[in-house]
């Protein structure tokens, strides 16, 4: 599990977080949800330590975030960052290899499990046939899914996702959601995933948080969080709610 307490960070005197608290349950998918500029990204970034916090404590598995190396920090977490560039010249296939460096020992080789096992990841992630291909020449959510691999192939508790679906069609994106919530059933993964689409956010998730300001200001199920006053708050908009199984948002601007 990963906690969060009391944690503050900026930039300058200007404040993005502000007393956060919050966890993220073992074996759970937790989304973030909330208006641009809030602070979901920056969440994770000090999560991931990609950003330093100012004040507070993170906590993995009850154990201080700023005491785990990097390598084991690598070896328990992955993170998924927002889509971007890809350099050409390389394999999905060793692209996928490089998810086994926080195993590797320096100056040695792979072993033949870290071959094994990247083999596994390409063939969970509906790689297996496109491994020998140049990334550059993929399409987006192939792309995406190379990313993922890479991460699994960490051996993670834990997946960080940055907004995943962006950049991506409507047909990948949910594409994609379908394959993260396999992967956490079936290999017990928890994941942590900054959306900005409230509906699929719902469908996917077993807990959500709703960030506004810096603070978290609402969080549970989805069925508790999204709510007409809840969107109304947050987001300034007026919203139809229909639940059902899970939960959809028709936005009506008033």
């Amino acid at each position: 599990m990963i906690e969060v307490n009391n944690v503050y960070f900026g930039f300058g005197e200007t404040l993005i977080l502000k007393d956060l608290s919050c966890d993220f349950p073992k074996g759970k998918i937790t989304t973030i949800i909330g208006p641009n500029g809030c602070g979901k990204s920056t969440l994770i970034k000090c999560i991931s330590d990609i950003y330093k916090y100012k004040q507070g404590i993170i906590t993995v598995d009850g154990v201080n975030r700023k005491d785990i190396s990097r390598k084991d920090f690598a070896r328990k977490v992955a993170f998924l960052m927002q889509f971007g560039s890809t350099i050409s010249g390389m394999s999905v296939k060793d692209i996928v290899m490089y998810g086994r460096y926080p195993y590797k020992e320096r100056f040695k080789s792979f072993k033949q499990e870290d071959y094994d096992i990247v083999e596994e990841c390409l063939n969970k992630t509906d790689l297996t046939v496109l491994q020998d291909r140049d990334i550059i020449t993929l399409s987006g959510g192939e792309k995406q899914r190379v990313w993922l691999a890479m991460c699994l192939a960490q051996k993670p508790e834990i997946i960080i996702l940055d907004e995943p679906t962006n950049h991506l069609d409507l047909k990948y994106q949910y594409s994609f959601l379908k394959m993260i919530k396999k992967i956490n059933i079936e290999d017990d993964i928890t994941c942590i995933i900054v959306m900005h689409d409230i509906n699929q956010a719902s469908q996917f998730s077993d807990k959500i948080m709703i960030m506004n300001e810096g603070r978290i200001i609402h969080q549970g199920p989805p069925q508790e969080c999204i709510t007409k006053e809840i969107i109304s708050e947050i987001y300034q908009v007026s919203a139809q709610i229909k639940k059902d199984n899970h939960t959809y948002i028709r936005i009506i601007e008033e």
